[in-house]
């Protein structure tokens, strides 16, 4: 009985000097090994970013041989630039992260993601708005000239909450609990006789 208590005041002690837990940055290197990446909530939201604000490019190019009148000289080079360049950055850090490039410095990896992808973002955001609003005086096939400007903004939008979902994939942890911590002597199963001889 004294030899089960000794050994569970020495597991109290060694798990409270020296807890058997791996730590933040092998938690990270875990998720961001090669393959992992894709899998992840932050991965979805990059590849759904990708895809939308390539169906706006492809709707914009759609329609782009049915321009509309007084339409200005930037109209056909702003929104193909601006999402464009959100794509590939999207793409790059994607497969960077995708491939397992990331492991040995996750934190520059994650803020140079960050960084990119909030700037590309409202790029994208800005150059989506400035397209869209020429378009609003169309006439001829409304709905086509209406859809990839929205389009473009969500791609944006989504690449500004893959900064957030990246950040927080870099900051939370899961809490690995086992359950509740007992809170009296008889939960934690503690003999309350006292012993003349302690």
């Amino acid at each position: 009985m004294a030899e089960r208590a000794i050994n569970q005041r020495r597991a109290q002690f060694l798990k409270a000097f020296a807890p058997v837990s791996a730590s933040l940055d092998e938690l990270i290197r875990e998720k961001l090994e090669s393959g992992k990446f894709p899998l992840t909530k932050t991965g979805w939201t990059k590849i759904i970013a990708i895809l939308v604000t390539l169906a706006g490019i492809a709707l914009f190019y759609g329609q782009s041989w049915d321009v509309c009148e007084n339409k200005p000289d930037w109209y056909l080079i702003v929104f193909p630039v601006c999402t464009g360049a959100n794509i590939v950055v999207l793409l790059l850090f994607y497969m960077i992260f995708s491939f397992g490039c990331t492991v040995s410095y996750p934190g520059r990896w994650v803020t140079a993601d960050i960084i990119a992808n909030l700037l590309f973002g409202i790029i994208a955001i800005i150059g989506s708005v400035m397209t869209t609003l020429p378009t609003l005086k169309c006439r001829e096939n409304v709905t086509m000239h209406a859809i990839p400007g929205p389009l473009g903004i969500a791609g944006g939008a989504l690449s500004i909450i893959g900064c957030a979902a990246i950040f927080l994939m870099y900051r939370y942890v899961d809490d690995d609990d086992e359950g509740e911590t007992p809170q009296t002597p008889m939960e934690r199963n503690i003999d309350l006789r006292k012993s003349m001889h302690a």
